[in-house]
């Protein structure tokens, strides 16, 4: 079974938005729990491909991906400059 932690309150850096779902990789096995989360926005389903810099959050106000630690955000950020 996938666990995942949904309570935390992380604010997207983009637009400040708290309305953020957990990215899960890989393939999930699927339950009513996730059907549930899914469509509540709760978690979102980031593929098969994992790589170290993958992001881990997504904001569905703004749609965008983004890592919930800083400091993984900042490096992310800075590769793409």
């Amino acid at each position: 079974m996938i666990q995942y932690n949904i309570n935390k309150k992380i604010k997207c850096p983009y637009c400040g938005s708290t309305n953020i779902a957990k990215i899960l990789y890989g393939l999930p096995a699927s339950s009513s729990k996730l059907d549930e989360d899914l469509k509540m926005g709760k978690v979102v389903l980031g593929g098969c491909c994992v790589t170290d810099d993958d992001p881990d959050r997504h904001c569905n106000n703004c749609n965008k991906d983004f890592h919930s630690n800083s400091s993984k955000q900042k490096q992310h950020r800075k590769a793409k400059e």
